[in-house]
């Protein structure tokens, strides 16, 4: 699947990407969400999430995303790391 590979790809390609791969958090197709927070919790470390999108003009979007994917999260491990994004930003 098309979308599974490009967040892959994404993770890879450096923190700049994380924004896109929330997206993938909030897509309709479970497999997706899954990738997207695999993605999330094996290429991203919190404090360089926090370094990059900490007090940028645009993290009020990342934060909105953030919360709506929060309410529907069911891993406790990527719960528990979009909180401590949340709580730094």
């Amino acid at each position: 699947m098309a979308k599974i590979e490009c967040i892959r790809c994404l993770g890879q390609l450096g923190v700049q990407n994380f924004r896109a791969i929330v997206l993938g958090l909030r897509d309709a197709d479970e497999r997706v969400r899954r990738v997207a927070g695999d993605v999330i919790l094996d290429c991203y470390e919190l404090r360089e999430v926090l370094r990059e999108f900490g007090g940028a003009s645009y993290s009020m979007g990342l934060v909105c995303n953030l919360r709506e994917v929060l309410n529907s999260c069911k891993r406790p491990e990527l719960t528990t790391f979009i909180k401590q994004i949340l709580e730094g930003l």
